[in-house]
């Protein structure tokens, strides 16, 4: 596999450590010219073959409450509080506020490795200007509820119930945006009801062309 900078081996290594694996016949971490990446394959690939394991633990996800009540010690403090404050969460927010807990953690977060490798801005809806927003008149985005009021309304008063799971600054406005703007772009959704933000999530998408993904 080509690595393009230290940062890339140290994700694969950290995906391995978590009992992961990404075949040799990929480079995740392709970069074009005009700076986006992207996975490309750099041997042929046939149809079936297994390209990578990503297992549970190396995901951040929070679980239906039914698979929090089967095993509820395996989960975390943000996880348990997270399942037993609404017991049906919105998946993206649930997601957002387990990503924010773990950037309190620093190098003491099991995902501090993960969250090195996210970028410090991201270009997606949810950062761009007004102007760049005009550009979806018309679409089904255009109503889109902004990042502001998703925070006044569902988030904030969560964080500020448990100080000692988001002490400032990260429980901020700021912080919920960069969180989520991180699960925006990089989640998908598992079993139907789950979203999962993982280390490479193009990965998941190969899904779609023949080539097999295996969940352990």
């Amino acid at each position: 596999m080509q690595m393009n900078t230290a940062s890339d081996a140290g994700l694969i290594a950290w995906l391995a450590s978590r009992g992961g694996s990404v075949s040799p016949k990929l480079n995740l971490f392709h970069r074009l010219d005009s700076g986006d990446r992207g996975v490309v394959a750099v041997s042929d690939i046939a149809p079936g073959e297994q390209l990578a394991i990503l297992p549970a633990q190396s995901t951040l996800h929070v679980p239906s409450a039914e698979e929090f009540a089967k095993s509820p010690s395996s989960y975390n403090e943000v996880v348990k509080f997270v399942v037993e404050h609404d017991p049906k969460p919105s998946p993206f927010i649930a997601t957002s506020l387990v990503l924010m807990y773990e950037m309190t953690k620093g190098r003491t977060s099991p995902f501090w490795t993960y969250i090195q490798s996210l970028p410090r801005d991201f270009d997606c809806v949810m950062t761009w200007s007004e102007d760049e927003k005009a550009e979806l008149a018309g679409t089904a985005a255009e109503d889109l509820d902004t990042p502001q009021w998703v925070y006044e309304k569902k988030v904030k008063a969560i964080v500020q119930a448990r100080p000692d799971l988001w002490p400032e600054p990260f429980g901020s406005l700021e912080h919920f945006v960069r969180a989520a703007a991180a699960v925006q772009s990089r989640a998908f959704y598992m079993k139907g009801d789950r979203l999962v933000i993982d280390p490479k999530e193009k990965v998941w998408e190969l899904r779609e062309s023949g080539c097999e993904l295996k969940e352990n």
